[in-house]
């Protein structure tokens, strides 16, 4: 079954600074395929730390997914949202720049 969130990015430059444009492409690449949001968030922030040269990212994904909306058995909550979060990198860098963990 589907879901639906939101995804915010934070990270720490490497080499490279990522153009604002580059985020939406990569996420939605990533959200195209059939996956589950704990290796969303993960690929995503593996994919900024490789490519993008980053010393730090993190990824958090807020979603609604639709077996927990419109199962007819089990849980059905229409209002339940999952966080899911992935840190790498200098996680230190974070604090220091102001975005706790």
């Amino acid at each position: 079954m589907p879901f639906f969130g939101k995804i915010a990015i934070s990270y720490v430059p490497g080499d490279r600074i990522l153009g604002l444009g580059k985020f939406p492409r990569l996420v939605q690449a990533y959200s195209k395929r059939f996956q589950i949001q704990e290796y969303l968030v993960k690929d995503i922030a593996e994919e900024i730390m490789s490519s993008g040269g980053a010393r730090a990212a993190r990824v958090v994904s807020n979603g609604r997914h639709m077996c927990m909306c419109m199962c007819s058995r089990g849980p059905s909550d229409q209002t339940a949202i999952t966080d899911t979060s992935y840190v790498t990198g200098e996680k230190e860098l974070f604090t220091r720049f102001g975005l706790d963990i």
